[in-house]
């Protein structure tokens, strides 16, 4: 596959980079009654291939490079390199069974259980990786005793772990969605934020999508790494919901593109060549320009496929925008194409436009279309996004809405774990060393009425990917309580929470919790029923 494009048209190509480059490895073999011995394989097949993959990219992302500047080409770089493992509650489930076979207490178990993650999020790090994912349970049809275990030590997992993503399938549109694997995961949603949640001392920033500044409460959380999905796919690149399907070969590499600011460049000079241009012709120019950057991202991922000698159908190119804090924004792609602010009236049909052309533009560009293929709007790592949260343009009821066209969900979202601002946030002074400040924990009685929201929010998401058949995942990021504004110096600022850890995690405002609880629908048990596709005789 060759790149042959006019320089003309390079230009447009100045930021062009690569947001993932996700290594999918079956690790099926390494399953046993023994967790030691789980372990061992383990370690040593990531350490094995991981070593390799990390040589093959960076090799290969200096070459690639120069081959792109060559052609007139500024090559962004490769953002993060991923491996995704199968789904671990499988390769556990043996030693589990046992273990509980044999009477070990809950907390024997988990102990053992949070042993293999940190085992797996060392030979990571040995192994020159960003992230690693496929800690993974599927539950869509039930759940077994070796699953409730596994998931029910997530919070844990998350803690004890820095690179290490986690992701629970409770539903598909062939099984309904298990409420009872929803009220699970909201659970330990909530025991994780509020076991391991740190908050830092406020500073000041500019936000450079407004350029305003803001006071921003550093948070450090466990969530960004914990998706909660219908319908995943088996070769996700992007992570938290990645993993490596049961059903996939040996290896597999799968490509995320960036790409956002690339395509608001190439709608704001289309608009501003020809004003009154149509919606057809935006979506070709978006079409056009995909092509380009999708047959880039294929080259690349060929080359990297040969280098580790596996065949390169086996994988495929994430034909997705995934926006950046600071850098791309889909929320300024919208804008650029003339809603106003985000959520406007037409926003829907504006992220339309955008998604199926990105789709429509790089199916023929790749070999295989794989993951998500469509538009991330993840909030805190939109600075447009958040900005529109903040203005009030863009509520939850809109939000929800856009889901339905994108290839994702409710994601990256941050919802207070109570209804008052704690003092302690009230008070802190700017500026100060970075310490944990000692924040306020909701009650049992709040905690309860918490676990009901966010499994009602959940399940709004997950209904929606169910019902029109598409991959949907949620990841909702709890901290307390902040005040909306505080004056410091004299000066009135808006306040935000930033997620550290990370620059992909980004920053935003915090959601109210919502007065009315729908506790008398989530608590019951049992399954959804997935929906009807046809009446046909």
């Amino acid at each position: 596959m060759r790149v042959e494009i006019s320089r003309r048209k390079l230009e447009r190509l100045s930021s062009f980079k690569i947001r993932t480059l996700t290594l999918g490895v079956n690790v099926l073999d390494c399953s046993s009654h023994s967790f030691e011995e789980i372990r061992w394989r383990l370690k040593e097949k990531i350490v094995n291939i991981g070593s390799r993959f990390s040589k093959a990219v960076d090799e290969e992302a200096k070459s690639f490079a120069n081959e792109l500047e060559g052609i007139g080409i500024k090559f962004g770089g490769i953002q993060t390199k991923r491996i995704a493992l199968s789904p671990i509650s499988m390769i556990l489930a043996p030693a589990i069974s046992r273990s509980i076979e044999e009477g070990l207490k809950f907390e024997e178990i988990a102990e053992e259980i949070v042993l293999t993650a940190r085992t797996i999020d060392k030979a990571a790090a040995i192994s020159g990786l960003d992230f690693i994912g496929g800690w993974t349970a599927l539950v869509e049809g039930g759940m077994s005793s070796a699953n409730w275990l596994f998931i029910s030590s997530i919070p844990e997992v998350l803690a004890e772990t820095q690179r290490l993503n986690s992701s629970i399938v409770v539903g598909s549109s062939r099984n309904g969605i298990n409420s009872d694997a929803c009220m699970l995961a909201s659970e330990v949603i909530v025991r994780a934020a509020l076991s391991y949640t740190e908050v830092y001392s406020p500073r000041i920033e500019r936000i450079s999508a407004d350029g305003v500044e803001r006071v921003i409460y550093p948070v450090k959380s466990p969530l960004p790494r914990l998706s909660i999905m219908v319908n995943a796919p088996y070769d996700n690149p992007f992570f938290s919901g990645g993993f490596h399907g049961p059903s996939m070969p040996d290896m597999a590499l799968n490509v995320g593109m960036a790409g956002p600011g690339l395509l608001k460049q190439v709608i704001d000079e289309t608009i501003s060549n020809k004003p009154g241009c149509s919606h057809d012709f935006i979506g070709l120019r978006i079409k056009h320009n995909v092509t380009i950057m999708a047959s880039i991202a294929e080259r690349l991922r060929v080359r990297i496929c040969k280098r580790m000698e596996f065949e390169e159908y086996n994988g495929g190119v994430d034909l997705s925008l995934a926006p950046t804090f600071g850098e791309d924004s889909i929320a300024e792609i919208l804008k650029s194409l003339g809603v106003g602010e985000v959520g406007a009236p037409g926003t829907l049909a504006a992220l339309f436009l955008v998604v199926n052309s990105v789709k429509k533009g790089g199916v023929s560009a790749v070999l295989n279309p794989a993951g998500l293929s469509g538009t991330f709007i993840p909030l805190t790592e939109d600075e447009g996004m958040s900005i529109a949260l903040e203005k009030g343009s863009l509520d939850m009821g809109r939000y929800l809405a856009m889901t339905a066209v994108c290839n994702v969900g409710i994601d990256m979202y941050l919802r207070a774990w109570s209804r008052d601002v704690d003092p302690v946030l009230s008070e802190a002074p700017v500026g100060l060393k970075e310490e944990p400040l000692e924040v306020t924990k909701p009650r049992d009685g709040m905690i309860r009425e918490l676990k009901a929201v966010v499994c009602g929010d959940i399940l709004d998401a997950l209904s929606i990917g169910n019902t029109w058949e598409k991959p949907m995942s949620v990841r909702v990021i709890l901290v307390p309580k902040i005040p909306k504004e505080r004056v410091v110096g004299g000066k009135k600022y808006r306040v935000w929470v930033g997620l550290k850890g990370t620059t992909l995690f980004g920053a935003g405002p915090v959601m109210d919790l919502p007065r009315t609880i729908p506790s008398g629908f989530v608590r019951r048990n049992g399954r959804i029923p997935a929906p009807l596709t046809s009446m046909r005789g």
